[in-house]
């Protein structure tokens, strides 16, 4: 690319983003990129990463003195078109760091997400390396709870990042960062929707700050002088609570929302982390020149997002949560709730939200069964000290089945899962010596999960693994095109082993692929119209035999634990495809890596393994044509509303006594 057409590819990325385009306008050229600087960003393909590249461009940081880190570098190539130099990292893979690193003098370290494993570990690997390769000045973004003494929490981690970072005797900047304001919108959307707001007695107004000012600031600190080793609390200029962010609702949307006061004696809503957020300072402004994003003037920018979204399915009215049921096809319980030993209205409600995100759903959970204590435990100390006269436990895997937790809760009745899998619970002592209910989230990641499927069937009937090693290798290889076999899935038979909430989605969509779908369920031969034969589970050997495709859904019980092993694999077609997004304990997996092996089995899309996760000296890497995601097949881009919908309405039906939804079964498993 030229220079002149790069100019043009740059005007035209800060037009896509005016705001970054705005603080261009009178941008002078940074001393840090006129000294010859070379700035590192890491985690450059996630939200606050690409902000800030996009920031330091706007700034008049030329592109090719960025190097841009992600574990997706593939997400950077407009940038690599600008000229900046993309390369692959994964902190949890200090062997891709130092080549990732390489010439680079300051770096953005941003820290990664809770679902990456240690992050004080996986921070030290980056730190070392970048040091190695001799980075001067290294800016961490931490959390603003810090500064007021909160080490707990969310804020454990980042502590003992710092504390690293300190020790290593690189010259360091934190920017202590709040809350985004991002994380407003589903709550403001809601308020929308509902043209009412529940006010909790006690609540700690946080400093919310947009994330990119978060950028912006991170920007400023890489391009000027005079950094080194202090602290900025990169905050908003206000401090907003659920009264504050209604009444900018109302200024923006025109709409009144209706403020509820919560019961007086329920607990305090300090969502994360309490008192030690709520703070506001200059430090925007003393950095970037310009204040820092005011509540309304966020919601302005986000007013398509506010307007026009699917705020209308969050409200949690009788007629949007019977919506939801019916498209989920939850099963309710065939007796009231009120005929259980013991039942009586809850008095006390523990959510256990150990994700932060989760405390911003405590007020409408609270508005369900306003005679109850609603009480938010942010991590397993918390949980434990909380749960002692508890009558109800919320939350999702692994915590919700920690065996501490559960045996604490010496009052428990009900524990409602915001997971599908619950055999954790199921196997506890104490949770069966008890008959304490269980509810899961049967049907709601259903959806999601069996487009998984469907994925990685179509990725190996394809040859698109084969295919993606080729891309990786850059190699066009005529003879991967020419060898690699391809099936098409019309007209052939998909098996799915345990035919409920998921397993029913598997078969509708493979249906509509043209193929002729059987499955097996543990009571009963009936079936949607889309499915051509329900057997039992006994039928399994004999199914398996005629089927091209075979997807376990099946939940962990002693009868699935290991169902899939020598026997199973010793009948299936050479040609067949196995996919498994239930369980890896379902899985004998040497005896499933011995049939890849032996070119017994075509190929295996797995999203969940045995052991988990799957070491990197495991045998199962090697073997030919497998497709492993990291049991993530129930993630997706949508909100997630469904799953708070059913929680609240479970709530509402246990307070009233009524039939409960998606009731497990302690002596099934399910």
């Amino acid at each position: 690319m030229t220079s002149s057409s790069r100019r043009a590819a740059l005007a035209a990325l800060l037009a896509m983003c005016p705001l970054l385009g705005s603080v261009a306008l009178g941008a002078s050229r940074p001393s840090a990129a006129a000294s010859g600087d070379r700035i590192i960003i890491s985690g450059a393909a996630g939200h606050l990463g690409e902000l800030t590249v996009q920031a330091l461009l706007a700034r008049g940081v030329p592109a090719d003195r960025l190097i841009l880190v992600s574990r997706t570098p593939e997400r950077l190539a407009r940038y690599a078109s600008l000229g900046a130099s993309v390369r692959y990292g994964d902190f949890t893979k200090p062997e891709t760091l130092r080549r990732a690193f390489e010439g680079g003098t300051r770096m953005l370290l941003i820290s990664i997400g809770l679902d990456s494993g240690p992050r004080p570990l996986a921070h030290q690997h980056a730190i070392d390396a970048a040091i190695a390769d001799g980075v001067r000045q290294i800016a961490y973004t931490s959390f603003v709870a810090l500064s007021r003494g909160d080490t707990s929490g969310l804020g454990a981690d980042h502590y003992r990042t710092e504390e690293i970072l300190k020790k290593s005797g690189v010259a360091w900047t934190m920017l202590r960062n709040s809350i985004y304001m991002e994380e407003l919108i589903p709550q403001a959307a809601r308020m929308l929707a509902q043209g009412r707001a529940t006010v909790p007695a006690h609540e700690d107004r946080i400093g919310y700050v947009a994330r990119e000012d978060c950028a912006q600031a991170a920007a400023a600190v890489l391009t000027t002088p005079g950094h080194e080793n202090k602290v900025y609390d990169i905050t908003g200029p206000e401090l907003i609570g659920t009264r504050e962010l209604a009444a900018a609702v109302t200024r923006i949307s025109g709409k009144p929302i209706r403020l509820i006061p919560a019961d007086p004696g329920a607990a305090a809503r300090r969502a994360f982390g309490g008192p030690a957020l709520s703070v506001t300072t200059s430090a925007v402004a003393q950095l970037t020149g310009r204040p820092a994003t005011s509540l309304d003037t966020f919601l302005e920018q986000h007013r398509e997002e506010l307007l026009g979204g699917n705020a209308s399915a969050t409200a949690a009215d009788p007629e949007s949560a019977a919506a939801v049921i019916s498209r989920l096809r939850l099963i309710e319980a065939p007796n009231p709730v009120r005929l259980r030993a013991g039942w009586h209205p809850p008095r006390k409600i523990v959510l256990l939200a150990f994700n932060p995100e989760f405390a911003s759903e405590s007020a409408a959970l609270a508005s369900a069964v306003p005679a109850a204590q609603l009480v938010l435990a942010r991590n397993r100390t918390a949980a434990i000290a909380a749960v002692s006269d508890a009558d109800v436990l919320i939350g999702f895997n692994p915590e919700i089945c920690d065996p501490a937790i559960i045996d604490a809760a010496g009052q428990l009745r009900w524990i409602q899962s915001l997971a599908a899998g619950v055999e954790n619970c199921v196997a506890l002592p104490s949770v069966r010596n008890r008959d304490i209910l269980i509810t899961n989230m049967r049907g709601v990641d259903s959806a999601a999960i069996a487009e998984h499927a469907i994925a990685l069937t179509l990725a190996l009937a394809h040859g698109l693994d084969v295919f993606m090693v080729d891309t990786a290798k850059r190699q066009w290889s005529r003879k991967d095109g020419a060898t690699t076999p391809i099936r098409t899935l019309a007209g052939k038979t998909m098996l799915v082993v345990g035919l409920g909430g998921i397993g029913t989605d598997v078969a509708q969509r493979a249906h509509a692929l043209g193929m002729q779908v059987v499955a097996t369920r543990e009571h009963g031969h009936e079936g949607p119209d889309f499915v051509r034969y329900v057997g039992e589970p006994g039928e399994l050997l004999t199914l398996a035999r005629n089927a091209d495709v075979i997807v376990n859904t099946s939940p962990l019980t002693p009868q699935t634990r290991g169902l899939f092993n020598a026997a199973f694999f010793a009948v299936v077609k050479p040609t067949a495809i196995f996919i498994n997004v239930a369980r890896g304990a379902s899985v004998v997996t040497a005896d499933l890596v011995n049939a890849l092996d032996e070119h017994r089995l075509a190929g295996a899309g797995l999203d969940v393994v045995d052991p988990e996760p799957l070491p990197p000296d495991h045998p199962l890497w090697g073997a030919p044509h497998v497709i492993v995601s990291p049991h993530i097949s129930g993630r997706s881009d949508l909100p997630g509303l469904d799953r708070w919908v059913v929680a609240r309405e479970n709530l509402r039906r246990y307070a009233a006594g009524e039939r409960m939804l998606s009731v497990v079964d302690l002596r099934l498993g399910y």
